[in-house]
């Protein structure tokens, strides 16, 4: 894999950080802040104690490996703080990995740092990256989470301190797919998926301008107008980061709307609404079902998330048939959940 390594940068800079490579300069630094027993039990390749010697080791036999490349994180005056980079194990994708000494953290040191990482990574040409974290880390979990990772699975580690402790495993593609890479219309055994068009208009008005919408959807407005309808329709095959279908029954009539979101750097995100009349008759988990069937061949959909409020239990059980899992309890952000308890739920080609 050495010639992927020689593809990134020697060095990286950031707004507070400079990422280099570590020499035998910081050996006391690391030595200091790797020895550390709270590092110690979320790091499977640091041995504790942490002495000097290990550094050294690091340093002489570790950075200059084909199979690593690693980043010292210096602070704008130069001291040491941690580390980062990339582990590359053909066949398998590179892996991200980081430690930061405990000074540092909470200022958002690690996720600066692993970002200019993985934006190098982009840069080279690598496809995508993977990581992995302790299923009781979660603020590695959220380091993650903000560069753009997603919980694909679980695992136990096989090697090193942290054997046979359980992994959250983690992946982050770089190319999303547009949205015209989608397929235009799908169809199931009751229902086609297609654009939706002026001739829904008056449907989609009559159906979304419900309260009961107001409560499970995040960005529907509420009351619902004809403008909002024309957005709908116009968005749903414009937008770049967004496609949308209409889901309609055997008389070709608007029940409601499938949509993929479409965000750089992030999974693909689904998410519906069927008019209240459909509610309780399997139409939802139908569409879900066929709808994923279509794309799970396609690039960058071998996994797709879902948020869903918690106290939304129908919602939530269409997911379940579909094959979601549940990947994260989180909080809504949008403001009409805003800190509602929200889930975010995962499904995985298989």
């Amino acid at each position: 894999m050495d010639s992927i390594k020689h593809r990134l940068p020697a060095s990286l800079a950031t707004d507070r950080l400079l990422l280099t490579t570590p020499t035998l300069a910081h050996v006391p630094a690391i030595a200091r802040l790797a020895n550390n027993a709270r590092i110690h039990q979320v790091m499977s390749r640091l041995p504790f104690p942490y002495g000097e010697e290990d550094a050294r080791f690091f340093v002489e036999q570790v950075v200059p490996s084909p199979d690593e490349c690693c980043y010292a994180i210096l602070d704008g005056e130069g001291t040491f703080m941690g580390v980062v980079g990339l582990r590359f194990d053909a066949p398998a994708l590179p892996e991200l990995g980081y430690w930061l000494g405990e000074p540092f953290w909470g200022h958002g040191y690690a996720t600066e740092a692993a970002r200019a990482v993985v934006a190098a990574a982009r840069a080279a040409g690598i496809p995508a990256l993977r990581s992995r974290a302790l299923l009781t880390n979660t603020q590695s979990h959220k380091v993650l989470g903000k560069l753009g990772f997603s919980i694909i699975g679980e695992g136990t580690d096989a090697q090193g301190k942290l054997a046979g402790q359980r992994l959250a495993l983690m992946r982050l593609d770089f190319a999303v797919p547009r949205a015209d890479a989608l397929p235009a219309s799908v169809r199931t055994d009751r229902l086609v998926l297609r654009a939706p068009d002026r001739r829904d208009l008056a449907d989609i008005v009559a159906l979304a301008n419900n309260p009961k919408m107001v409560e499970t959807t995040a960005t529907l407005p509420f009351p619902f107008t004809d403008s909002d309808g024309r957005d709908v329709i116009a968005k749903a095959s414009s937008s770049p980061d967004l496609r949308a279908w209409a889901i309609a029954g055997a008389d070709d009539r608007f029940m409601g709307t499938m949509l993929f979101k479409l965000v750089e750097g992030k999974r693909p995100e689904i998410g519906y609404w069927l008019g209240e009349p459909h509610w309780g008759q399997g139409y939802a988990a139908e569409a879900l079902t066929g709808l994923l069937a279509a794309v799970r061949d396609l690039p960058g959909f071998a996994l797709i998330q879902a948020r869903v409020l918690q106290s939304n239990p129908a919602s939530i059980r269409v997911l379940e048939k579909a094959g979601f899992v549940i990947a994260e309890h989180t909080a809504g952000v949008v403001e009409r959940h805003r800190g509602k308890p929200l889930l975010v739920m995962a499904w995985v080609s298989s």
